[in-house]
């Protein structure tokens, strides 16, 4: 699953609310969803505009529906 370490780092801010935009490519991620090991929310990322989860183990792409900020999405390579 996807963590707020992983998202602060690709996107090089201190906060997830600083996020615009998110490259997590080739990261064997398989689950693009609320993080419920690590307390970690999607809804949190409420600025969010470009997504770029290409070349990773997505199967469905339900949890990317909580970001209403988003105006780009890439999913290529994907098992969806």
């Amino acid at each position: 699953r996807v963590t707020r370490e992983m998202i602060l780092k690709a996107s090089m801010v201190d906060t997830v609310a600083e996020v615009n935009a998110v490259m997590l490519r080739d990261c064997n991620i398989e689950v693009f969803d609320d993080n419920r090991t690590q307390p970690f929310r999607l809804e949190e990322l409420c600025n969010v505009e470009c997504l770029f989860l290409s070349h990773n183990l997505i199967k469905d792409c339900l949890g990317i529906s909580q970001l209403t900020t988003l105006l780009e999405l890439n999913l290529n390579f994907n098992n969806i």
